[in-house]
């Protein structure tokens, strides 16, 4: 397929190749028909999803043949700092960029739209925590569930709203009796309109489990989208997501949990619910300004348009105009 994919590609300067799936076709391109590769590895690819319980020989040879690959690289693209720091030292590439995947500066503060509770049917007042994402294992996906079961939350209500391989598994969960029919499951929605149904939840929960390097490592894209509706986070004691949301200079985004105890997760859901409305309502401003201001693709982007100029400089005279 890497090879088809080189064969067929029209000519480039720079051959980008996103993840160890693509990464060959960036290679094979360039051994061919000349220019630099960019290893754009949005996580740590063998640790991430079925990658990570494949046999440890499998899981051996495919980093061998990462690495071999990965000597060809000009620079490395990754999506946080601490993803940059290992795979920098594993893969021997010295330059790295980060670009963190940030959804567009919103032009204007995202305003419920009403749609997220109305298709949970759910009371307009009563407290709404929201999963956005995928129905994958290792999200925390039951945990959150029974997180609203814990004293202090009876009011409260989990929408899930994406796809994935537990979804049926979701559902069958939400039409327990025990949860007393505050478990919704819906399907995902256009990315275009997800922020307006994000901005409908009071919190955005994302317990990732610490299962593997790369969950640790992870700062989902459902961080960021969240921030740019106006929704404090409640989000996993991890490296990966803790200095973004505890450690920026305006101020806590949302809480910190044990993404394994139901209790910690409930904890921090109350932490945010209980505060006097207009505590509430500055969290929520100041993780929308957090979005105009740092967490945006726009600044975002700007890092890799940076790279690519510095690349251009880098290729041999005649080219760097494509």
């Amino acid at each position: 397929w890497a090879r088809q994919v080189a064969a067929l590609a029209p000519d480039a300067d720079v051959w980008h190749g996103h993840d160890l799936n693509a990464l060959p076709a960036a290679v094979y391109a360039a051994q061919a028909r000349g220019g630099l590769v960019v290893y754009d590895s949005h996580e740590i690819f063998m640790d991430s999803g079925s990658n990570a319980t494949r046999p440890w020989w499998a899981r051996a040879f495919f980093r061998r043949y990462e690495r071999r690959l990965a000597r060809r690289a000009a620079a490395l693209v990754t999506v946080n700092d601490a993803l940059a720091a290992i795979l920098g030292r594993r893969l021997g590439i010295g330059r790295s960029v980060v670009v963190h995947n940030a959804p567009a500066r919103p032009t204007a503060s995202i305003a419920p739209t009403g749609l997220l509770r109305a298709a949970t049917g759910m009371a307009q007042d009563d407290p709404l925590v929201l999963y956005h994402g995928g129905f994958s294992p290792h999200r925390g996906l039951e945990e959150l569930a029974e997180a609203i079961l814990q004293p202090g939350l009876e009011r409260a209500h989990a929408a899930y709203l994406g796809y994935g391989t537990l979804r049926e598994r979701l559902a069958a969960l939400a039409s327990e009796p025990r949860f007393g029919g505050r478990v919704h499951v819906l399907d995902a929605v256009p990315p275009d309109e997800l922020l307006g149904w994000v901005a409908d939840a009071d919190v955005a929960a994302m317990p990732i489990q610490p299962s593997t390097l790369n969950h640790r490592l992870s700062t989902p894209n459902k961080l960021f989208e969240s921030l740019a509706a106006g929704v404090p986070v409640v989000a996993s004691d991890l490296p990966g997501m803790r200095p973004i949301v505890t450690g920026d200079p305006a101020g806590p985004m949302g809480e910190l949990c044990d993404p394994a105890d139901p209790a910690s997760i409930a904890t921090a859901i109350r932490r945010i619910l209980d505060r006097p409305p207009e505590e509430r309502a500055a969290l929520r401003e100041r993780c929308r300004a957090a979005a105009l201001e740092r967490w945006n693709w726009e600044t975002e982007s700007a890092r890799l348009v940076a790279l690519y100029e510095e690349l251009a400089r880098e290729l041999p005279s005649g080219s760097g105009d494509a």
